[in-house]
Order: C-alpha cells, then structure tokens, then sequence
C-alpha cells in the first residue's frame, strides 16, 4: 500500500514486549530493519556498511545476545539502534542508513530510498 507522498505503508508489527525489539523484511526488493524502541520506531536498510551485507545471519534476528544493540553476524559490527551508528567493529564510525518512517492510521510508512542510494 502506497500513500499520497509514495511512501509504503504496512501493518505496524507484533514483536513482543521487549524493547527494543527488531525484525527484518523485504518491501520492493529493499531488505529492510525495523526497529521498536520504547516509544518510536525506526528504520534502516539492512546493509552493514562494512562489507553491504545483511545483518541477519538468521532471518529476522539483528539484536546482539543482552538485546540492546543492533548486530551485524558476519563480523560482529554493533550498531546503537536509536541512531544506527556502528559502535565497535570494522566499521566502527560509520552507520546504518535510515529510512524515513512515520506512525499513522495504525500503520508504518517507510519513504525507501531510491535504488542507487541503497546499492
């Protein structure tokens, strides 16, 4: 479902209580990370900036073992899920790139980057 402005809209998800809490997807071939904070969300596509490799070794699964940061399984890079910048490992400094979202009409609406922004 599309909007007026071109943003994708979709049913916000159940994660549990947990916060944060974190599931990935794919929406128009952009491989995707949605992030539930205490009281927000946030998006990012989900490619480490080290090698642009998805996070997710297992699919859906991008929170580190104490579930408070964001973990990229192939090199360890931890990324801080509020702003999405890497915290410690190889691209440390560098960050996740974030999409757009907005809560409204109890959905999610991500503006996805163009396709040259996100290859």
């Amino acid at each position: 479902m599309r909007d007026s402005k071109n943003r994708v809209g979709l049913p916000i998800p159940t994660l549990g209580e947990k916060r944060p809490a974190a599931t990935t997807l794919e929406i128009d071939g952009h491989a995707i990370i949605l992030v539930r904070l205490k009281h927000h969300w946030r998006a990012y596509l989900n490619q480490c900036p080290h090698r642009g490799i998805p996070l997710d070794w297992t699919p859906g699964q991008v929170l580190d073992q104490s579930g408070q940061l964001l973990l990229c399984a192939m090199h360890g890079a931890l990324f801080h899920p509020e702003n999405g910048h890497c915290l410690a490992g190889p691209c440390q400094g560098k960050a996740l790139v974030a999409i757009d979202i907005e809560v409204t009409q109890n959905r999610l609406w991500l503006s996805l980057p163009s396709p040259e922004r996100s290859a």
